[in-house]
């Protein structure tokens, strides 16, 4: 989430309040070992002190019995010891995969966050402990049985066998469900401006000629400086309002600087490809099923795309008009497509675009070329620095 102030600012805390998140989900998987020790703990010292009384019978006890009787307490106290095991390997399982995320968002912004940064062994400690404590206390009650005599060995190990059996099952799901296999992509849903047209200078060219023609006498940034003085600054510039807004428009001019932007700007101005867009959409086309998700309205996208528009899944074209967030875009697009939001790859450049992508549980990638990232910048996500390296990922991931 984006943290918004009157003046249409916002800062990127995404990366934070993910770490945040990360954060809570290692400490819950921590106190749920926790509980699972607590309470293996306490059935095993009940079953050893229920196992001392046996073993000091008082006059009169039937031996076979006490026997039988310790022979259950040996079963229970080993099953119990076993399912903890289990679920103290299965919660320390995702406690490591909690701090492996924990530890790229770190790295990522290490002025800003301290815990994470660099996995110390007690941590990774106290996750393992408490599975080889629950093992420890299996093999005691195993150790129990084959000093006992005349125990009824036979019934100890079938329940055993049960146990570990269910055990097994239970640690394959949860590894299954860390170690899955991201699912195949089989759409590609593109933002326009900044990934697909080198529209910023064209944007900039209107600024101007508007900044003219109301003799608003502004200071037009050009498109190097509204990157990086605003863009990278975490000013909102989408859609064309927020633009406008962004290079100090008056408000009682927005009104007629979106309207003409919209009726004309595509007549006016041509925003021609990055290079490799065109071979891109084409090697892409037929193989994916592509859609459009932009700001832009579109009038604008179809005159500025041309031919390549047509390589589209018209369905599955949102633009501004539409009336959708991008989040709403992502999934409607899906669901027209048939298929998952997590088959979806949106290539955006913005952390707008990321945000749009991770609410929508779809795939994102971003581009460095565009209006905000940038190649040096370091993101717990992947970022190219050319279209033509688009199709390579793509295929890297659908290889995986």
């Amino acid at each position: 989430m984006n943290t918004h102030n009157d003046k249409g600012r916002y800062t990127p805390h995404s990366q934070l309040e993910r770490w945040k998140r990360f954060q809570e989900a290692a400490h819950g998987e921590k106190s749920w070992i926790n509980d699972r020790m607590s309470w293996m703990l306490v059935a095993q010292g009940f079953l050893f002190a229920a196992l001392a009384w046996i073993m000091n019978p008082q006059k009169g006890s039937d031996p076979d019995q006490l026997k039988n009787i310790a022979a259950i307490i040996s079963m229970l106290g080993a099953s119990i010891a076993l399912i903890g095991f289990g679920g103290a390997l299965a919660a320390g399982r995702m406690h490591y995969l909690w701090t492996t995320k924990l530890n790229k968002i770190a790295i990522a912004l290490p002025n800003e966050v301290t815990f994470g940064l660099k996995p110390h062994w007690p941590a990774r400690t106290t996750s393992v402990l408490p599975a080889v404590a629950a093992l420890a206390f299996f093999f005691t009650w195993v150790g129990v049985v084959c000093v006992i005599p005349d125990i009824n060995k036979q019934m100890f190990w079938g329940v055993i066998v049960a146990s570990t059996f269910i055990v097994v099952i239970f640690i394959s799901w949860i590894t299954s469900r860390s170690n899955a296999r991201p699912p195949k992509i089989k759409a590609v849903f593109f933002d326009v401006d900044g990934v697909l047209l080198n529209s910023l200078p064209e944007h900039i060219k209107a600024c101007e000629q508007l900044n003219a023609e109301y003799t608003l006498d502004l200071s037009i940034p050009n498109a190097k400086e509204f990157k990086n003085k605003i863009v990278r600054a975490g000013i909102q510039v989408a859609p064309m309002r927020r633009f406008f807004e962004a290079v100090k428009f008056p408000e009682n001019h927005l009104d007629d600087a979106v309207t003409w932007y919209d009726e004309y700007f595509s007549e006016k101005y041509s925003s021609p490809y990055f290079e490799g867009v065109e071979c891109m959409i084409t090697e892409l086309h037929g193989e994916y099923m592509l859609g459009i998700v932009t700001s832009n309205v579109q009038k604008n996208i179809e005159n500025s795309l041309a031919h390549i528009y047509e390589m589209f899944e018209q369905k599955c074209i949102f633009t501004e008009d539409v009336g959708l967030s991008k989040s709403e875009a992502i999934k409607l697009g899906a669901s027209r497509l048939g298929i998952s939001t997590n088959e979806v790859l949106f290539i955006g450049d913005q952390e707008r675009d990321r945000e749009a992508a991770e609410t929508a549980a779809a795939n994102f990638l971003g581009v460095a070329y565009g209006w905000q990232f940038s190649r040096n910048d370091q993101l717990d996500f992947t970022l190219v620095n050319t279209p033509n390296q688009i199709v390579a990922h793509i295929r890297k991931i659908n290889c995986l």
